[in-house]
C-alpha cells in the first residue's frame, strides 16, 4: 500500500488520506466522528477485490488510534459527539445525529 497524502488539520476538524493498494486509489476521512473510505472518483471505475477496501479501512482505523488524544477530544467537542467522560442522554444515539424524538 502506497499512502499518497495524509492530513491532519490542526484544530481538528477532520483527518483524511488517500491511498493506493495496487494501483487503485482510495481516499479514506475522518470528520465528524464518522470514518469513510472509497474509492477515488474514476472516469471508469477499476474492479477490485472487496479486501482493498478492507485493509483501507483497517489501516486508517490504526492510524486514527495513534492521532493524540488531545486532538480526538477536540474533534468530539467540535461535533458535539458522545465523548470520553460523557454519557449520552437516555434514548439518544451519538451516530444518528438527525434522528427524531417522537415521543
Amino acid at each position: 500500500m502506497l499512502i499518497r497524502s495524509e492530513v491532519t488539520q490542526p484544530d481538528a476538524s477532520a483527518w483524511s488520506a488517500v491511498v493506493e493498494v495496487r494501483g487503485v486509489v482510495f481516499a479514506a476521512s475522518f470528520v465528524a466522528n464518522r470514518l469513510t473510505c472509497r474509492l477515488v472518483p474514476y472516469r471508469h471505475p477499476p474492479r477490485y477485490p472487496k479486501w482493498y477496501l478492507e485493509h483501507v479501512r483497517r489501516w486508517a482505523e490504526t492510524r486514527l488510534a495513534l492521532l493524540p488524544e488531545a486532538w480526538m477530544l477536540a474533534h468530539t467537542e467540535l461535533y458535539g459527539g458522545v465523548g470520553p467522560g460523557k454519557v449520552a442522554p437516555a434514548g439518544t444515539s451519538s451516530t444518528s445525529a438527525n434522528s427524531v424524538d417522537k415521543g
